[in-house]
């Protein structure tokens, strides 16, 4: 406790965020863990809230510490947290989803290298440096689930991390380099949350017996959030020095960076080709959605949300190209769109959703 009041103070901290950052501190565990999913998700602090009670927490818990790893590998400067130091802390996170690997010194000392990181890698949101000081919680919650479903979400981490790893050192330089860097850090969320959802129904086989096609269904609901948010994000990306896109889009003459700007014609054809490669995953999208078992529909209903909101914030990006790479604001969806999306019955949902897939978007 003592090295977090000194790390929020060398960081510059007002009084305000300092007495925020102490009362995260003294909440349970369980409720630390809905909070801070409200501060460092854009999207799923509404719609995990929609997902069934019985498989709620495991949702939570296993976002936020997806979150956490992901955090390692994309947030704050490279110069002031290098690539190689990342992979150290990647790996030393990992240990701690298992006891029996650390004992209590060398699990002190990974929290330690945890909330180093929090202060030094120059993160700007004080939110994802809170989680990060609080990794303990998060792991601590995950240890209270169900033993499967820990070995779930433990799975699907390691997973995450190797292919994190692997592009922490590896330029996107092709299409397939996009799709396998999406794959790892959101289509793996996918295949979690698709393996509790077997684990919490009761109306589907076991996983060994289920249909293998809907696991890739479920890397393709990943994959198009996640190429979708690439898409969106790329001015706010190049600014931080991020690269996502694909370095094939690119030339000597044409480079990834704020200059897309004044070249309007080579930057809409660039953008042209990024949303079409994310529209190769939208109808394996749905028919994902449409496979989720009905003893939760609470699940389905989350997907649904999800799938609808990603389609919307595509349909915008179409219809304002040149924002993409010139606007200082995000583009998104309004506040009334949410709202009217979230008062909608399964029924209208699974309309609007079919709609996109159909090439009749909702309009408004």
């Amino acid at each position: 406790m003592d090295g977090f009041f000194h790390s929020r103070k060398r960081r510059g901290q007002t009084m305000r965020e300092q007495l925020k950052s102490v009362l995260y501190y003294t909440l349970p565990r369980k409720v630390f863990n809905r909070l801070i999913l409200r501060k460092v998700s854009r999207t799923f602090a509404v719609t995990i809230p929609q997902i069934d009670r019985s498989m709620r927490q495991a949702a939570v818990v296993g976002y936020n510490l997806a979150r956490v790893l992901d955090s390692f590998e994309d947030e704050g400067s490279k110069d002031a947290f290098p690539e190689t130091e990342r992979i150290i802390l990647m790996d030393e996170f990992m240990l701690l989803m298992d006891r029996n690997r650390t004992d209590r010194e060398h699990r002190r000392a990974i929290y330690r290298h945890i909330s180093r990181f929090a202060r030094d890698a120059n993160i700007t949101s004080h939110h994802y440096r809170v989680l990060l000081d609080n990794t303990r919680k998060v792991v601590r919650a995950k240890e209270k689930l169900h033993p499967e479903a820990q070995v779930i979400i433990v799975r699907w981490l390691e997973e995450m991390n190797s292919g994190m790893k692997k592009y922490l050192l590896k330029e996107v330089v092709q299409f397939s380099n996009l799709d396998e860097y999406c794959y790892y850090v959101a289509g793996t969320v996918g295949g979690m949350m698709t393996e509790l959802m077997y684990h919490f129904s009761g109306n589907l086989p076991e996983p060994e017996h289920a249909d293998p096609g809907l696991l890739q269904k479920a890397f393709s609901l990943g994959k198009f959030l996640q190429m979708v948010n690439i898409i969106r994000d790329f001015r706010q990306d190049a600014l931080q020095k991020k690269d996502y896109w694909p370095a094939s889009l690119f030339s000597k003459t044409f480079t990834k960076d704020i200059s897309l700007s004044r070249q309007v014609v080579k930057s809409r054809a660039a953008l042209q080709k990024m949303v079409a490669f994310a529209e190769l995953h939208r109808k394996a999208a749905y028919e994902y959605i449409m496979g989720i078992a009905n003893d939760l529909p609470g699940y389905r209903r989350f997907c649904l949300l999800n799938f609808i909101m990603v389609n919307k914030t595509l349909q915008i990006i179409k219809e304002n190209s040149t924002k993409v790479f010139q606007s200082r604001t995000q583009l998104k969806f309004s506040r009334n769109f949410l709202f009217r999306i979230l008062a909608t019955d399964m029924e209208g949902l699974q309309h609007l959703a079919e709609g996109y897939v159909m090439g009749t978007p909702l309009a408004g």
